[in-house]
C-alpha cells in the first residue's frame, strides 16, 4: 500500500444468478481508472452465480482492466467474507460493495474519494445512508439522525453535503485501507452476520478518533434484490446472531452510545 488512489473492489456474493451480471456491469461501467482490483467472495452459492461471474470477467475483463480475484467460501456469512476480500486486497482504499446494488453513478469512486480530501481523519465513506446510535427506553440500541434515505434520487442540496453520523450501511463503502489495517478489520466476534460495521465504526472513534459519513451517489437496489438466503433455519441463525451482536455492542461501546452524537456536515 501506498499514499496513491488505487482502489480495490472487495464484494461478498451469495446465490444472485438473477442479477449478478447487471450488478457487476455497474461496477464495469462505472468506476474510474482508480479501480485496479476486483476481488469476489462466492459464499456457499448453489445456483449458477459462479458461471456468470465467470463468463462476464472473461467477455468484459479481457484486457485485464481489473486484477480479479475469486474465493469460494462455504457459507461463512458477510463477517469472514469480507475480511478475506479486505485482507487480500493490495490497494490503498478499499470500496466495501454489495452483491444486490447497482451502481448507476459514473466515477462513484472518485465521488466517494472527495470527503477524504476534506477530512483527514476519515475511515470510510459510504454513498448510502449514516445514523446516529442510541438506547432507547427499554436500553434496546436504535438508530437514529438517518441521512439520505432518498438516495437513489437524492436532491442537488444532499448531494452537495457530506453527513458525518456514529455509523454508515455497508455498502458502497470506500475505506482508507491503512486506517482499516490497523483497527484488524471487522471484528470476528461478530460472526457470522449483523452489526460488525457497526462496531468497527464505533471502534475507530474510541480507538482512533477516526470518523465515517455519507456522501449520495445514485443506484439501484429494489427490495427483493436482496436477501437470498431465505429458509427458515437461516433466518432463525441470523436472527440470533443479531440479538447476540446488538448484546455485544451494549457491553464494548455503552459509553460512546450513550454519549455526545456525531451529526454535523459539511458542504462539498
Amino acid at each position: 500500500m501506498n499514499n496513491s488512489n488505487d482502489i480495490s473492489i472487495v464484494m461478498p456474493i451469495h446465490n444472485q444468478e438473477s442479477i449478478i451480471f447487471k450488478i457487476l456491469m455497474g461496477i464495469y461501467k462505472n468506476s474510474s481508472s482508480y479501480v485496479k482490483e476486483l476481488i469476489l467472495i462466492l459464499d456457499g452459492c448453489t445456483d449458477n452465480t459462479q458461471e456468470i461471474v465467470e463468463k462476464f470477467l472473461n467477455t468484459y475483463n479481457k484486457d485485464n482492466r481489473f486484477d480479479t480475484r475469486i474465493f469460494i467460501t462455504p457459507n461463512i456469512f458477510e463477517v469472514q467474507s469480507c475480511n478475506i476480500g479486505f485482507r487480500s486486497a493490495t490497494c490503498s482504499w478499499i470500496i466495501n460493495m454489495q452483491d444486490d446494488i447497482e451502481i448507476t453513478e459514473r466515477h462513484f469512486d472518485k465521488r466517494l474519494m472527495k470527503p477524504f480530501l476534506r477530512m483527514h481523519n476519515l475511515l470510510g465513506v459510504t454513498g448510502r445512508d449514516a445514523a446516529n446510535v442510541y438506547l432507547n427506553s427499554k436500553n434496546e440500541i436504535i438508530f437514529g439522525d438517518l441521512t439520505g434515505r432518498d438516495a437513489k434520487f437524492p436532491s442537488l442540496k444532499e448531494r452537495n453535503k457530506f453527513y458525518v453520523r456514529d455509523i454508515i450501511n455497508r455498502a458502497p463503502i470506500l475505506f482508507n485501507h491503512e486506517k482499516l489495517k490497523e483497527l484488524n478489520y471487522l471484528d470476528e466476534d461478530f460472526v457470522p452476520i449483523c452489526q460488525d460495521d457497526t462496531d468497527l465504526f464505533l471502534r475507530a472513534y474510541k480507538e482512533k478518533n477516526y470518523l465515517c459519513g455519507s456522501y449520495l451517489i445514485d443506484y439501484n437496489s429494489p427490495l427483493e434484490w436482496g436477501g437470498t438466503r431465505k429458509s427458515i433455519e437461516v433466518s432463525n441463525f441470523v436472527h440470533w446472531s443479531e440479538q447476540k451482536n446488538m448484546q455485544l455492542l451494549k457491553e464494548r461501546h455503552y459509553d460512546i452510545i450513550v454519549g455526545e452524537k456525531h451529526n454535523f456536515e459539511i458542504n462539498i
